[in-house]
């Protein structure tokens, strides 16, 4: 019976020396990503390399495509590719048999990451010459991607300040005790005490800067809101958009002012009637009707609200420890999550053409930045000129469908309540604000057939990358760091993209 199966000797050496290529289909990922790496200009990753004694480096172009063919399977740990780059033949084949220890690949990672956007735009500029890139339509939105960090490591500005202290204590203690030291100590920058007191300092940094960037953001708001009601009142008409936060109590003051003279108006009504000589029936009403009560209630919630708020300002201020420039981030029905808000531009035949990270938990400050890149990309690429772009409701404000730019579609709600909006054709009347304009322009059917490939184009992506890639958090620190793993993933997409619809290089 065993005569029937095939013979299995791991001992047979071969006659001639293998071609590992010849161990995967001639049409392999592997082969298409080093075809278009081999045909880029990557002179970028060899700046600063100066050579000298010693042993060679590692060429940088194959650890980038160790590097890109891990993020197209899902593979981003330094570990796991050097433990690849041994037992897997698509890996080998990179490496050309070399095997780069994890530390190397980290290090390549984390010293060219400011090169990440140079190649992912040469790799789009390859893809568009190939006549693959159409961005007619271009949708933008974002997704909320964990951090290396714990949300357990966020600490208010009095405890880092008193940390600091503590170090600063311990610190001047040591010197009395030790002196100069002894000569033979760790360099400073690996020294507990004094690494503990870098973070510490950078984290109140980050403080500081976050509230200048609140109080900026404040100001802008505040001058945007002037600036409507002004030109609102000057065509008689009540001012569009979102009131500030903190005009809530401006807002409930008025309500009340407003309720209070409608009241004094009818009781003088009433009882100018009465001297009048009629007859009213029924009890009189009293000084303060149902309406008067309840803006009186939301004025006096809205200015404990505004004290409660201003007491907090500052004094609960809160950032990370180990990654002071992320952020606590809602997610949709998981509650939070200590990372960034990752925002991506990607055309209706699935191609990146922008992709960038922030620290801003909401979406609607990031629609401009997002579009210029876009913008920018697309013409450095030689994409053409970009036609529509397209934004959820998260986006949605007056400044961003007033902001300069190409053609948007700007959604005023969820996808499910617009479809039961009224249908509307044609133009919108003249004279309305560019908030009813674009509301009209939603319900026309060219708007809403335009407005229904979202859903389509950049919402599959996300899944792709968090469920197929198993990209769900980012393994370095600092916004300048996710960032360039945000593009790495976006230049793995479109190269992945281009080999399965059959780009020829």
């Amino acid at each position: 019976m065993a005569d029937s199966y095939l013979t299995v000797d791991r001992g047979q050496q071969f006659l001639l020396p293998p071609d590992m290529r010849d161990w995967l289909d001639p049409d392999h990922l592997v082969f298409f990503l080093l075809d278009v790496l081999e045909s880029l200009d990557l002179s970028v990753l060899h700046r600063g390399r100066v050579g000298g004694v010693g042993r060679r480096g590692y060429d940088p172009e194959v650890l980038l495509a160790v590097l890109l063919y891990g993020y197209c399977s899902g593979v981003r740990s330094s570990r796991k590719l050097e433990l690849l780059c041994g037992v897997d033949v698509a890996f080998r084949v990179i490496a050309g048999g070399y095997l780069p220890d994890h530390t190397t690949i980290a290090r390549f990672r984390n010293e060219h990451g400011c090169d990440a956007e140079e190649v992912f735009v040469r790799v789009l500029e390859l893809c568009a010459a190939a006549g693959l890139v159409d961005v007619g339509v271009v949708a933008i939105d974002g997704t909320k991607m964990a951090g290396d960090a714990s949300i357990n490591r966020n600490r208010t500005r009095e405890w880092v300040e008193k940390a600091f202290a503590e170090a600063e204590e311990v610190d001047a203690a040591e010197d009395v005790e030790y002196g100069e030291g002894r000569g033979d100590e760790l360099p400073a920058e690996w020294r507990a005490g004094e690494g503990r007191k870098d973070r510490i300092r950078a984290v109140l940094e980050e403080m500081d800067e976050r509230r200048r960037v609140e109080q900026e953001a404040m100001e802008s708001d505040d001058a945007a809101w002037v600036e409507r009601v002004e030109r609102a009142g000057a065509n008689g008409k009540l001012p569009t958009g979102k009131r500030p936060r903190y005009r809530e109590v401006e807002a409930a003051r008025e309500s009340l002012d407003a309720a209070l003279k409608e009241r004094a108006e009818m009781m003088a009504a009433r009882q100018a009637r009465i001297d009048g000589g009629e007859r009213i029936r029924g009890a009189a009403p009293k000084e303060e009707g149902t309406a008067v009560r309840v803006r009186r209630k939301r004025l006096a919630d809205a200015i404990e609200r505004a004290e409660t708020h201003a007491a907090k300002a500052g004094k609960e201020l809160k950032a990370n420890l180990t990654d002071p420039q992320s952020r606590v981030m809602p997610t949709k029905g998981k509650g939070w999550v200590q990372g960034y808000n990752a925002q991506a531009a990607v055309t209706e035949d699935g191609f990146v053409v922008a992709a960038e990270v922030f620290n801003v938990p909401g979406d609607v400050d990031l629609a401009e930045p997002m579009m210029a890149q876009t913008v920018t990309n697309s013409a450095a690429a030689r994409a053409g000129d970009v036609g529509t772009v397209l934004f959820d409701a998260g986006y949605f404000s007056e400044a961003n469908i007033t902001m300069p730019g190409p053609k948007r579609l700007i959604a005023f709600a969820k996808s499910h309540r617009m479809k039961k909006t009224d249908p509307t054709i044609g133009p919108p009347p003249a004279g309305v604000s560019p908030v009813e304009a674009m509301r009209h322009e939603m319900r026309t059917p060219e708007g809403a057939e335009t407005y229904a490939k979202r859903q389509h184009v950049v919402e599959p992506v996300f899944g792709d990358w968090k469920h197929l890639r198993n990209f769900r958090r980012f393994s370095l620190r600092s916004l300048e760091k996710v960032n360039a793993e945000w593009r790495l993933q976006a230049t793995a997409h479109n190269i992945a993209k281009a080999h399965r619809i059959g780009m020829a290089i």
